[in-house]
């Protein structure tokens, strides 16, 4: 049997159940989904009606991708929170150039959130933030 997490409530009332992403299939990044949800008090891998949204809060849908995915990110994240009705975010991490990434997600998509994994997962809401430096040397590892 799969170890359940506790559930997520969307604004309408209905419940959705995640798992720990150590019982999926490894993409590379369940360390960092694991790390999101230890630090904002989520629930992974949340089954949906259509898909699996990496992290969920009862207010934040995730999804964690590279930072050269993050367009792919951002059309998921749209889509699952489409079907709860909680608020899109992006959670990326390796090197990048997030302050481009930021610049459009603000300008575009004013209602989808962007978390950056540096050291640890912080969201950014300006430029300033968008622009400090990524440091390989705080990229998780896995044993």
């Amino acid at each position: 049997m799969i170890p359940v997490r506790k559930p997520i409530t969307v604004p309408d009332g209905r419940h959705f159940y995640g798992r720990w992403p150590q019982q999926m299939p490894s993409t590379g990044e369940g360390p960092y989904i694991a790390a999101l949800a230890r630090q904002i008090g989520g629930t992974c891998e949340v089954c949906l009606p259509v898909g699996r949204a990496d992290v969920a809060t009862n207010r934040v849908v995730f999804e964690v991708e590279p930072a050269k995915q993050w367009r792919t990110a951002a059309r998921q994240a749209l889509g699952y929170a489409g079907q709860t009705g909680l608020t899109p975010a992006i959670a990326l991490f390796g090197p990048a150039d997030y302050l481009r990434i930021y610049l459009f997600v603000r300008d575009r998509l004013p209602g989808l959130q962007m978390w950056v994994h540096r050291f640890e997962w912080e969201h950014t809401t300006s430029r300033q933030a968008a622009v400090r430096k990524y440091n390989p040397a705080h990229e998780l590892r896995v044993a």
